[in-house]
């Protein structure tokens, strides 16, 4: 593609302006200690109004680096909106010519379907789990999954598919994990759920794996980023809390460095 019609800073400006204040308007950083799966998906589902949700899937209209935008913006509000997984969704599934697949990435992009998304085996953290496919159905365990109570699909990535798991499905079950005593995360336990497999085409894994962890980087460092303006000023009721949750966030990117765990 040419690089002329790749949007421009310009564009990227006006996002995380308009993000910004959009965030500042919607949520309240307080929450990020207590949301609940229904405030998560209400504010995600405001987020897809503006536009994020299909950021990864088509380049000319914004790609990684305004997926980094959003992703600091949110680590800025302490918002754990599940834009991370809908943008390793988009970045994976976008050039499949599956009909069923385009029909849940515009059912993402439209705010229908919300992503959660797992590297399982592939995830250099071995804890994290791993899942087989046979005969259409899923059987295993992920862990470390976020915010997956907001989401109604689970998009496992191994190193010959991808998996599309309905996570209201039978055989599909959630339970609660925390991180450094922050909500968040997931464990996903799957007991012959019905799986959708899509070939992973032309896509690279390691590839997909390296941009999740820019995009958890980003994360991290507007949540840090932000927690400066507390420097060489009384501590605000929440001041504490950008720490934890950078630390948090910080955390998430670690745990995928290799040799973790």
């Amino acid at each position: 593609m040419d690089p002329a019609e790749l949007p421009g800073e310009d564009v990227r400006t006006m996002l995380r302006d308009a993000l910004r204040g959009f965030l500042g308007e919607h949520w309240s950083a307080d929450k990020a200690r207590s949301a609940s799966p229904g405030e998560i998906s209400e504010v995600w589902a405001r987020l897809v109004e503006q536009g994020v949700a299909s950021l990864g899937c088509d380049a000319s209209e914004g790609g990684l680096r305004e997926i980094l935008v959003v992703m600091a913006e949110l680590g800025r509000a302490a918002c754990p909106a599940p834009m991370w997984s809908a943008a390793l969704a988009n970045l994976a599934l976008s050039g499949s010519r599956d009909e069923a697949t385009a029909e849940f990435l515009g059912r993402l992009h439209g705010g229908a379907a919300c992503a959660a998304v797992s590297f399982g085996a592939l995830d250099p953290d071995r804890h994290s789990g791993a899942i087989r496919i046979a005969d259409g159905r899923a059987n295993g365990l992920l862990r470390f999954v976020e915010v997956a109570a907001s989401c109604t699909h689970l998009v496992a990535i191994d190193s010959a598919a991808f998996a599309l798991v309905e996570l209201s499905a039978p055989g599909a079950s959630l339970e609660p994990t925390r991180a450094m005593g922050l909500p968040g995360l997931f464990q996903l336990r799957l007991d012959g759920a019905p799986a959708r497999l899509i070939s992973l085409g032309p896509v690279s894994t390691d590839d997909l794996l390296l941009k999740g962890k820019l995009a958890l980087l980003a994360r991290a460092h507007g949540c840090g980023n932000h927690n400066k303006v507390y420097s060489g000023r009384p501590w605000r009721s929440n001041g504490i809390l950008f720490i934890i949750t950078a630390v948090i966030y910080a955390w998430y990117l670690c745990r995928m460095a290799p040799g973790y765990g």
